[in-house]
């Protein structure tokens, strides 16, 4: 378990400092402070940079837009590779030690790097061509250079090639994640694949009939669920409900229920790893979301799992506080902006600790921001 967290040059963080995580941590913050940046640098945290995951990000954003509307044969100069929508002011640094960094505030040497870096392509004696990395950091004299986006998993790890910048050319094989992790976004799907394999791991299981009990939450009637399969091989969920022969979707019974299937699946799949939530209220009633939060701290004890979610909902923190007072290793976070003239602007945490958190709920202070 993760159990401080520091981001350098990644996103809005210049440099961010969080001295303390749960086992259950809520982040709350205005909008633009941060809060699914956060959650983005812990999935590459925990998936040690995976290309597949780099990609999704900056399709999600539609950081992609100039490569997709560009002409399929028109190279893109290297600074205006999409990935540097990743990068601290949206652009690539000049400084081989000025990258991403990403891991553990007490633990530094075991923080994942991501860089960029030059490789001349040169011809052997064979006349095969290989691409070597260069020192310089502004190789203006060479030719045949390419830029290129490199990966560490920790200081003292080889550097390892993850990207050319133009062409985007993502490597074939990707480094081995660090643990399992999920992503739940704020739409709250997951894409049809990912369903059937999430569903694939825990059929016949106990975890199955975990899913199907989280959903009683909002439908006490539902008795069991099922993924069936239709045309081109597309998968449907489907719930069956007590004293009824009818099957019906599950996307027929409302975005709560879709909402709260996802959510469960994505979390008893994340055994020993991270379970990410963005905007955890969207689809879900107050009135159900104790009960929700209730379940995420009994299944992430007992599965070994950190969750981390975000929210803009008074509510929501309500819920958290609730089901978090018998003693569960939980975290408040508040993402704001620094009014210090030392670094004004810069984005920074502050924490509500256990009691903290009881007296603002009491009182119905505002953590928002």
């Amino acid at each position: 378990m993760l159990e401080s967290l520091y981001i350098k040059n990644f996103r809005l963080f210049k440099e961010l400092s969080i001295k303390r995580l749960g086992r259950v941590n809520l982040i709350v913050g205005k909008n633009n402070s941060g809060k699914t940046g956060l959650l983005e640098a812990l999935l590459l945290y925990a998936s040690n940079a995976s290309p597949d995951w780099l990609e999704a990000l900056i399709s999600e954003r539609s950081e992609n837009w100039e490569v997709e509307t560009s002409s399929r044969n028109q190279r893109q100069p290297d600074d205006n590779s999409p990935l540097r929508h990743l990068f601290y002011e949206r652009h690539f640094p000049q400084s081989f030690d000025a990258g991403i960094e990403i891991g553990s505030l007490n633990e530094p040497n075991n923080r994942i790097h991501l860089h960029t870096r030059y490789y001349q392509i040169v011809e052997t004696e064979e006349g095969a061509r290989r691409r070597i990395p260069i020192t310089e950091l502004q190789p203006v004299d060479l030719v045949d250079v390419l830029k290129a986006l490199e990966f560490q998993e920790s200081r003292d790890s080889k550097p390892r090639l993850l990207s050319y910048l133009s062409p985007i050319e993502a490597i074939k094989q990707p480094n081995q994640p660090k643990m399992a992790v999920e992503w739940v976004s704020s739409g709250g799907c997951l894409n049809e694949k990912r369903v059937a394999e999430l569903w694939d791991n825990i059929t016949l299981t106990d975890l199955k009939e975990e899913v199907v009990t989280s959903l009683q939450i909002i439908e006490p009637k539902l008795q069991d669920l099922g993924l069936t399969i239709g045309n081109e091989q597309k998968r449907f969920v489907i719930a069956r409900f007590k004293a009824s022969k009818e099957r019906m979707p599950l996307n027929s019974l409302g975005e709560g229920m879709s909402r709260l299937f996802y959510l469960t699946l994505a979390l008893v799949n994340s055994s020993n790893g991270f379970l990410l939530i963005d905007e955890f209220e969207n689809g879900l009633h107050y009135s159900v979301q104790s009960k929700v939060w209730e379940l995420i701290f009994r299944l992430a004890k007992a599965l070994n799992v950190q969750v981390f979610a975000t929210t803009h909902s008074w509510d929501c923190v309500m819920a958290f506080q609730a089901a978090s007072q018998n003693g569960e290793d939980a975290t408040l976070w508040r993402l704001g902006r620094s009014i210090r003239k030392s670094d004004f602007g810069s984005v920074m945490a502050i924490e509500y600790d256990q009691e903290e958190l009881e007296i603002v709920t009491q009182v119905e202070s505002e953590v928002r921001g």
